[in-house]
């Protein structure tokens, strides 16, 4: 098993704080902020050179380091050459925190789109009786299925999904 890389980035952008929310990583830079990122997102980061760039280090040469357990040497060198006046290095917590949330938008995605399937594999009387139950509206006895189950949707669009 290969470990992965990580490549330092150094935000270069003039906003204070720039919010990543193109690549959903949910990392927040300050200008001249040094952050050691996965590979596969630096990579994304340094696409947009008049923002990122690859940090440096004394001797003018990228700085490239590997994951292991614990912090090691070089991770502690990217992390000291950065400015006094910055925090220390959240940058994993708020991937981890930012790839968490996506995992439960996810379920969340994922529940509501069962639930949505099963609303169109019901019948007009199991419609009426589902929306009276879980949300105490009354769907009209003479409605069509197409409109009973558009009602339906509406419900758990405007209450949410049901406990």
């Amino acid at each position: 098993m290969t470990t992965p890389q990580e490549v330092a980035v150094t935000y270069k952008g003039t906003d204070n704080p720039f919010k990543d929310r193109m690549y959903r990583s949910g990392l927040t830079f300050t200008p001249g902020q040094t952050r050691v990122l996965p590979e596969l997102l630096a990579a994304r980061f340094l696409r947009h050179d008049d923002v990122f760039e690859r940090a440096t280090d004394a001797m003018n040469e990228p700085v490239q380091m590997t994951t292991e357990q614990g912090t090691t040497a070089d991770q502690q060198t990217a992390t000291t050459t950065t400015p006094p006046d910055q925090k220390q290095d959240d940058t994993q917590a708020q991937l981890a925190a930012a790839k968490k949330s996506e995992d439960e938008q996810r379920l969340q995605d994922d529940a509501r789109f069962a639930l949505i399937q099963s609303i169109d594999a019901m019948d007009r009387k199991a419609l009426i009786g589902w929306a009276e139950v879980n949300y105490q509206q009354k769907i009209p006895g003479n409605s069509s299925l197409d409109k009973a189950r558009d009602m339906a949707r509406g419900f758990i669009d405007q209450f949410g999904m049901p406990a």
